[in-house]
């Protein structure tokens, strides 16, 4: 909650309040208990900002209110978390840059070391999947330049998610437009259909799997995705990139000049 200047009428209980619902600001509470008591039915109506919906755009999100410079419009944990397409090679663990020398144990990909190795990001992930079907990584001369090998990671993880979370799944992933047909008409659809789909169902042996739907494999663009750009090896970040899944997203307003 936060402080306001005028008063209101508690939302549950109707009487005077001076408090307001700091997402939405538009409800009064005379507690934090009420407002917790009130939320089940709040959480329906209460959101910066909306989902519209036009023929040539898509589905697009609209402030529902004049908003500030700064304010979080929405906290969201991602569906998954991976290196870029177009990535050099980086440690499956925390992204850091690697050199090749120090490799998974159990599938023989780059990672920093035993804890990167371990890090849930990687060893409930490609880890286990690279190692029953025998992908290696292939070393190459320059590690400083993009590398197709990783082109399947963010897509095979956020597959992955799948399992784990079916009803999230179901609720946002489903829903997404892959614009196919626009697609089938650009490079990159063949470049995806080597590197990703072709690898998955053959190399990593999935084709025959139920739980792999490799026609939302064209969702996972880079329209669907957040970059973060920083690729550094201060200890921070790679705990934020490490810990990304658990922490959530934080979408705020800008001011650009």
């Amino acid at each position: 909650m936060q402080a306001s200047s005028s008063d209101g009428v508690c939302a549950k209980c109707s009487k005077q309040a001076k408090s307001r619902c700091s997402s939405c600001e538009k409800v009064y509470y005379c507690s934090l208990e009420h407002q917790q008591q009130h939320w089940p039915e709040h959480e329906r109506e209460c959101a910066t900002y909306k989902v519209l919906v036009r023929e040539h755009v898509g589905r697009y999100g609209v402030a529902s209110r004049d908003l500030e410079a700064g304010k979080v419009v929405f906290t969201e944990s991602a569906v998954a978390v991976g290196p870029k397409v177009d990535s050099p090679p980086l440690c499956l663990g925390c992204y850091a840059f690697v050199d090749g020398s120090s490799l998974c144990t159990l599938c023989g990909w780059p990672v920093c070391g035993p804890q990167c190795q371990d890090s849930p990001q990687h060893a409930t992930n490609e880890c286990p999947i690279f190692k029953e079907a025998g992908v290696k990584f292939q070393s190459v001369e320059d590690f400083n330049i993009p590398s197709p090998q990783y082109e399947c990671i963010a897509p095979l993880r956020a597959l992955l998610s799948r399992e784990s979370n079916l009803d999230r799944w179901d609720a946002e992933v489903t829903v997404m437009e892959a614009h196919n047909s626009k697609r089938r008409e650009t490079d990159v659809w063949g470049v995806n259909q080597v590197n990703t789909v072709d690898f998955l169902r053959k190399q990593c042996k999935l084709a025959d799997s139920s739980r792999t739907p490799f026609n939302d494999l064209s969702k996972y663009s880079s329209r669907k995705s957040h970059e973060l750009p920083s690729m550094t090896c201060l200890t921070t970040a790679h705990e934020h990139l490490t810990n990304s899944l658990q922490r959530p997203v934080q979408i705020q307003l800008t001011n650009i000049s």
